[in-house]
């Protein structure tokens, strides 16, 4: 190991700028000092990539219409146990609406009766639990009703 640190403490950077008679190498920064702001527009060979998004919309609409003409044979041609446990699911989601509108109803009818309850006034309860605080001629406090 070497008895000091090979590292640099201090980093600069400097421009060299170039000597009235030298020419730049080809490939170097001064290929790009005559390009301005303007030419941005220009035909430099480069052309911009299309999207895809289009066509793969379209690649899935025709997957998708392509699905429900499977979708409308497989109707025409179910067997007994699948047309048995369409008719269950069908049962079965009849089944939870009922049972969520039930719930709702239900849920309804106790938010209109808590906020009656409120506003006839057996709503709220007191916090000291219907006692009043009270200090006496030594100054202490005392709890009664």
């Amino acid at each position: 190991m070497l008895d000091t640190p090979n590292d640099a403490t201090l980093a600069r950077v400097m421009r060299i700028a170039p000597g009235p008679n030298d020419v730049p190498a080809t490939g170097s920064w001064a290929d790009y000092d005559d390009v301005s702001a303007g030419d941005v527009g220009s035909d430099d060979g480069f052309m911009p990539v299309k999207s895809r998004g289009k066509q793969r919309m379209a690649r899935q609409s025709s997957e998708a219409s392509t699905h429900s003409t499977h979708s409308m044979r497989a109707t025409e041609t179910q067997t007994k146990r699948q047309r048995q446990n369409a008719a269950k699911r069908d049962a079965e989601k009849d089944a939870k609406l009922l049972a969520d509108r039930e719930r709702e109803q239900a849920l309804a009818k106790h938010r209109r009766e808590r906020i009656n309850d409120i506003y006839t006034g057996g709503g709220g309860k007191s916090v000291s639990g219907g006692q009043r605080a009270t200090v006496d001629e030594n100054y202490k406090l005392s709890w009664g009703s």
